[in-house]
């Protein structure tokens, strides 16, 4: 399939993924922040952006095998990835498969695993998008600090509920939920690994961001005092200057 990815600069590559759901935009100052010296990958899932959907049903194989595809036919072998939420897990989860040989991995509100309960939600929230459910009013106290919750910030993070379909958010939810353990597999992975995360983030607490850190040779954790879960909205600043020397280390 055609998996659509905006691609600026010179130098190594370096792979964004967004998270689930999140407009493809999300990660676009991050990536900015370091064409000056690498190749960045913009990447829009399938079902985002002009990604068309998978078949359904699907399975993560199916989402990793498309995007190193897509990623091989460029001539890409070796690459850092960044990711932001669902797209940190895929990112970790890409590295660790090691079809693209990874270079080093920065997390923003990431994980390595799920609770149970997590995962639970997870399903709830697909039937709910499934039965015409409206996810926008909850999205300021799932992905915003309380100080953050301006006008503006609040339209944001509303918007991401409208970055894809609701039947593919809802596939692409109860994936996630059957999503497994990465825990053993980053035990492996000989490369420096960034995990940054906001101290008031509900939607990917602190301590999943520690686990992965945990589960790290190379781990370095990062968390932002104030901030929550929209660290690209919350932190721009901050991220990008993170994003920019944990990659700039790497190269």
């Amino acid at each position: 399939m055609n998996i659509q990815m905006r691609a600026a600069g010179h130098g190594p590559a370096v792979v964004f993924l967004h998270g689930c759901p999140t407009d493809v935009h999300v990660l676009d100052r991050a990536a900015d922040a370091v064409t000056a010296y690498a190749t960045t990958l913009l990447v829009s899932l399938p079902g985002y952006g002009a990604s068309p959907r998978l078949p359904t049903p699907w399975t993560l194989d199916d989402l990793y095998c498309a995007i190193e595809r897509a990623l091989l036919e460029r001539g890409v072998e070796r690459a850092a990835f960044v990711g932001f939420s669902a797209g940190a897990y895929h990112a970790l989860a890409l590295a660790c498969r090691g079809v693209v040989t990874p270079t080093s991995i920065v997390s923003l509100a990431g994980m390595v695993d799920l609770g149970v309960a997590e995962r639970d939600g997870m399903r709830q929230f697909a039937a709910g998008v499934e039965s015409g459910a409206d996810l926008r009013p909850i999205a300021a106290a799932r992905f915003l600090s309380a100080g953050a919750r301006t006008a503006v910030n609040v339209a944001a993070v509303q918007a991401w509920m409208d970055a894809t379909s609701a039947a593919n958010l809802a596939a692409e939810l109860r994936v996630l939920a059957d999503a497994p353990d990465l825990g053993d597999a980053v035990r492996l992975l000989d490369v420096p690994i960034l995990a940054r995360v906001g101290s008031e983030d509900v939607a990917a607490p602190p301590a999943k961001s520690e686990a992965i850190v945990s589960a790290a040779r190379h781990g370095t954790l990062h968390v932002v005092p104030h901030v929550g879960h929209a660290l690209t909205i919350e932190d721009a600043a901050g991220t990008e200057s993170d994003v920019r020397r944990a990659l700039g280390s790497a190269f």
